[in-house]
């Protein structure tokens, strides 16, 4: 405990699916920079902000940006090698990067993911698997012909990411 901050900063690929009736997939790199905070020896409060950018099979070009706080348990808390699970809540956008305000609405989303973190004193290595799922926007209106870019925009959203992070503890 006698380091309870830390900054961390990652980079994942990530795969999006817009529930829709043609269930699009689009693959994303994202970046990651994070804020943690110690509250027991085992428990951690997290401020994330994630960036990132994916080409769909149309070639429309998708950007994303969420702020997201997360709650972060760990299994072996003081160890090298140790564990964690962690679940988050927040605010995501992905449209198109010239989308409208309506298009681009941050929408609520949850994310739930596990990691393993080895640690050389203050400095450690992260691998994670997360879960994700973005609201839909109901207010992004009809489109005569349903594209790629439109349904990110309109339905909610599922998708798995894996990412590798470095972690500096304070």
């Amino acid at each position: 405990m006698k380091r309870r901050w830390a900054l961390g900063a990652g980079l994942g690929y990530e795969r999006l699916t817009a529930r829709s009736a043609t269930q699009p997939k689009v693959p994303f790199t994202v970046v990651e920079v994070s804020g943690r905070m110690r509250v027991y020896p085992d428990l951690e409060v997290a401020a994330n902000v994630r960036l990132g950018g994916g080409t769909a099979e149309d070639m429309t070009q998708l950007s994303t940006v969420a702020f997201l706080g997360d709650l972060r348990y760990r299994l072996f808390a003081g160890q090298p090698w140790n564990g964690y699970l962690f679940g988050g809540v927040g605010v995501r956008s992905i449209a198109e990067k010239d989308a409208d305000m309506t298009t681009a609405q941050p929408r609520p989303s949850v994310r739930v993911g596990a990691g393993g973190e080895r640690r050389f004193d203050r400095f450690a290595i992260e691998a994670e698997v997360q879960y994700h799922l973005v609201a839909e926007n109901a207010q992004v209106p009809d489109a005569a012909e349903p594209t790629i870019a439109y349904e990110f925009a309109r339905y909610d959203l599922r998708g798995w990411c894996l990412a590798i992070a470095g972690t500096f503890y304070l």
